[in-house]
């Protein structure tokens, strides 16, 4: 299938954030809507990985309908072994009817954690391969776009290759994708073909204290001196790696599709379901750990790789699709889980609320992707080599730079920009290699001189060589080696300026050399000394009384190993001999045309009017992007009635926000009015009902209930009255959890006491089902709307002549009570009964279920579940005059909170 078959968002960044590792829209639909969808537009965000389908149907609704491409994941605790249970693909019918299209049915199973037990059986490959096939052709079969599950960063797993050899070759004609966790690790974006990798280049000095300054409460060097660093680095290269070798990185999408080209011969779909840098992550030692400057500087620039717009790295090719940085948000996204909040972009534990990577993509230039059109095969290689006579890229620049031990080196083409940087080996040599044709420009970093117009033919011919020494002005060393040690550590020094009887010293962790003076040592130079015996360890050498250009003691960083004599020469450069550069001319500013003269001002005469419950007192607000004012938000005080007003609003779209539950969004004309009744919040329980599984025999329910202990659950069927059990009695499971078992196939229903609430599960054969129920804070009721004021009645037609009247009726009787509210028997639920309670509060009636109380009150207003069965006694009443109100029986709430809020004139005489 070609690669531009596969849909993808529109004005596609190619960039994705993971949501959140919780339940997708626990802040709210209202809350995603008006804060969260803006946020992550503004970063330049297209795809949105969702880690649970349970409940993430209207938000993937939401998200689609707001441009964003969703990548829902059928989520499973511990999924393997096993295949999508008819629950599960149940939901997925749901979420593809609503447009959803890209699905993942399992997650890293090379893990143990993935895998019930904890254990990765030793024919794991096979078992997930064969339960993979069954999903896919499930997804496939009922319209959805299935990916190959992503395995853990650095895997060596080939998913495609297994799931081909068990007899899957056929399931890649479809719409099938393969999901990678591309987590970067602390490894730099060209990871493995970088220089410290490649050639264990060194970290320069400027590099490490600008990196240990970023103040983030942790030491990004784990305490390592840049010696150490530096060793490591030289210790552990790895010439001639590639990502076959390694694929702990950023560029592992590589790896899995020089798989799947050498499988199926053309490139697969890569989407990222999981990726990117994660602060305070420092497994490579040779590499300073994840700051979070270090975070925002390396995900900006994978950014605009994904964009095509980084001048330092090519764009990413057509089959990468996205990424899915983790982690968007935890606390705020409404998880509860504490695992993740250290991983989370957006936190209250982070100074201000978030990363500095939120400010710098927000400010960010922003381009869709410029696509290559592969063929109709879908076929992405690799680019051929050049032909005879196109352009190469084998020319080279080198040299060495005076003083420059571990000095960083730039690069620039000046056709378009493109830069690289290396850094000064310990001897001051350096090399650019692989350069194109072109006019370059070099120097050193934190200096202000470069040497221009450096010509390469493309070649690694005579015109396509360069070579090209600096030196770093002021004081500088070099680091080379000395010849053998003589059975112990041994330091030379050379101060290469004439400068006799200057004082070193070496020193390291709680120890310091004796002072030795320059001019001591004149068989290794005029001006050199010698410390030694040292032991093997990280050394720092100083020449009292000297500094460098920035104004630092003179010194070098070394690593001693008691096998060969270390010798550092300490160097200076004259500033003025070398001429200043001529200063760049300051461009014309461009003239700017004429603005256009202002629209004429919209009307802004729109009211909206309401009644807020429980908000006496405090702030709601109204946003909106016309409403003229900073920030585009108003707030008003609700009144001691709870009601609340909002004058002079222009037209436009707006959203009215009482809190995180209750809010709704209007559209004004700027000349009429809107009515908005909000209704009280209470706690709700709900039943979330998971598959874990299938095992041999019997089937299984257990059952949490959040932070309820000894707390009787009944399980029961139809005709059958079923099983208590308490919560607690299972605590390997959970501290309140419990279990039903064994169980046939079939539909059950499970009651938490006292919590109105039921789940109800259908098992199959050895099905392990969890049911966890858990509180949710909810409005009893939309919000209702209507026109404001309200619209005019019908003018009244005048009267006809009527004849005498008749005789007067007899009085009304006289009543002793002007309300009373009969309450009848019944298990109500606590919405009611709160609705109960604020209509006691408002009126003060008479209450009961008294016959002859009622009858001696003016107004009956009849609360029962079952109101037929009181018939008889509601036409004795309005035989005795009093006036009778039946409350709908499935709205007794509601109806209760409209008579607090609107008044008795809103009931209805049935």
């Amino acid at each position: 299938m070609n690669l531009s078959h596969y849909p993808r968002p529109q004005n596609d960044t190619g960039i994705g954030m993971h949501w959140s590792a919780g339940f997708p829209a626990a802040v709210g639909l209202g809350k995603i809507r008006e804060m969260w969808l803006p946020q992550l537009r503004n970063m330049g965000v297209s795809w949105v990985k969702i880690a649970n389908h349970d409940g993430a149907l209207n938000f993937a609704e939401l998200l689609l309908a707001e441009g964003f491409m969703p990548i829902v994941r059928l989520y499973r605790p511990q999924p393997n072994p096993g295949t999508l249970t008819s629950r599960q693909i149940q939901q997925m019918d749901e979420l593809i009817q609503a447009g959803v299209r890209y699905f993942e049915f399992n997650n890293e199973p090379d893990l143990g954690l993935e895998w019930r037990g904890g254990q990765v059986p030793p024919d794991a490959l096979d078992l997930v391969a064969e339960s993979a096939i069954q999903d896919i052709q499930t997804i496939l079969g009922r319209g959805g776009m299935p990916g190959i599950p992503a395995v853990a960063t650095g895997t060596r797993w080939d998913l495609v290759g297994k799931i081909i050899e068990k007899g899957g070759r056929s399931l890649f004609d479809g719409p099938v994708w393969q999901a990678v966790h591309n987590y970067s690790v602390n490894h730099p974006l060209d990871y493995p073909y970088d220089f410290g990798n490649q050639e264990g280049a060194p970290i320069t000095q400027a590099f490490y204290d600008q990196v240990r300054a970023d103040s983030w409460g942790q030491d990004a060097w784990a305490g390592r001196a840049l010696a150490q660093v530096n060793r490591l680095r030289a210790d552990h290269a790895n010439p001639g790696a590639t990502i076959m070798d390694d694929a702990s990185c950023w560029l592992a999408y590589q790896r899995f599709d020089q798989l799947n080209r050498q499988h199926l011969g053309r490139s697969l779909p890569l989407l990222s379901t999981e990726n990117g840098y994660l602060v305070g992550e420092g497994a490579d030692p040779r590499y300073p750990a994840t700051t979070p400057a270090l975070h925002m500087a390396q995900t900006v620039e994978a950014c605009r790789v994904m964009m095509g717009t980084s001048r330092h790295y090519p764009p990413a090719p057509d089959y990468y699709f996205c990424t899915a940085f983790w982690l968007m948000g935890n606390y705020v996204l409404g998880s509860s889980s504490p695992w993740w909040e250290p991983q989370a972009w957006f936190s209250p534990t982070l100074p201000g609320g978030k990363l500095p990577v939120v400010d710098a993509l927000t400010v960010e230039p922003k381009q869709a992707r410029v696509l290559s059109q592969p063929g109709e095969d879908g076929v992405v290689d690799p680019p051929p080599p050049p032909a005879p006579g196109a352009e190469s890229h084998r020319s080279r620049i080198d040299g060495a730079v005076t003083g420059g031990a571990g000095a960083s080196l730039v690069l620039v083409r000046e056709s378009d920009g493109q830069d690289w940087e290396t850094l000064a080996k310990d001897d001051g040599s350096y090399a650019f290699v692989g350069l194109g044709a072109g006019r370059y420009s070099l120097f050193l970093y934190d200096h202000e001189r470069m040497v221009e117009n450096i010509l390469l033919d493309g070649t690694d011919g005579p015109g396509g060589t360069a070579t090209v020494d600096l030196a770093v002005l002021g004081w500088g060393h070099t680091v080379r080696d000395g010849g053998a040690a003589p059975g112990f550590g041994v330091i030379r020094c050379n101060v290469v300026a004439g400068l006799r009887n200057l004082s070193v010293h070496a020193f390291t962790q709680g120890w310091s050399s004796p002072p030795v003076l320059t001019g001591s040592k004149t068989e290794y130079g005029s001006y050199a000394c010698e410390i030694a015996p040292l032991s093997p360890g990280h050394y720092t050498v100083q020449v009292d009384g000297l500094s460098t250009q920035s104004g630092d003691p003179l010194q070098a960083h070394l690593f001693v190993d008691g096998q060969r004599v270390q010798f550092v020469e300490f160097i200076f450069t004259d500033m003025a001999a070398i001429p200043d550069p001529e200063p760049e001319p300051i461009p014309e500013p461009e003239p700017q045309p004429l603005p256009l003269p202002p629209p004429p001002p919209a009307p802004q005469a729109s009211v909206i009017v309401g009644v807020a419950p429980d908000m006496a007192g405090k702030e709601i607000t109204l946003a909106g992007p016309l409403l003229g004012v900073p920030g585009g938000r108003l707030a008003v005080m609700v009144g001691e009635n709870d009601q609340f007003r909002f004058d002079n609003l222009p037209a436009g779209p707006v959203n009215l926000v009482v809190d995180e539950i209750r809010q709704i969004e209007l559209t004004l004309d700027g000349v009429g009015g809107q009515e908005v009744i909000f209704f009280p919040i209470s706690t709700v329980w709900r039943g979330n009902v998971r598959s874990l599984g299938v095992q041999p025999g019997a089937a299984v329910v257990r059952v949490r209930v959040a932070d309820r202990l000894n707390l009787p659950v009944r399980l029961w069927a139809e005709g059958w009255p079923g099983l208590v059990r308490m919560t607690g009695s299972k605590p390997e499971y959970g501290p309140t959890a419990l279990e039903f078992a064994p169980l046939g196939p079939g539909r059950y229903n499970i009651e938490p006491q006292g919590l109105n609430t039921t789940a109800d599960v259908e098992l199959g054969r050895g099905e392990i089902v969890l049911v966890r129920f858990e509180p949710s804070v909810e409005a009893i009721s939309p919000p209702r709307v209507a026109p404001w004021p309200p619209l005019d009645p019908e003018p009244t037609p005048d009267p006809e002549p009527q004849p005498d009247p008749a005789p007067a009726p007899a009085p009304e009787p006289e009543f002793e009570f002007p309300l009373y509210l009969w309450v009848d028997e019944g298990d109500y639920s606590q919405d009611v009964l709160l609705a109960f309670l604020r209509f006691y509060t408002a009126y003060a009636p008479e209450t009961g279920d008294d016959a002859t109380v009622a009858a001696r009150s003016r107004r009956v207003i009849i609360m029962s579940e079952q109101p037929a069965r009181l018939e008889g006694r509601v036409a004795e009443l309005r035989e005795q005059g009093c006036q009778v109100y039946i409350l709908d029986a499935d709205r007794l709430a509601i109806q209760l909170v409209e008579l607090v809020s609107f008044g008795l004139s809103r009931l209805e005489q049935k």
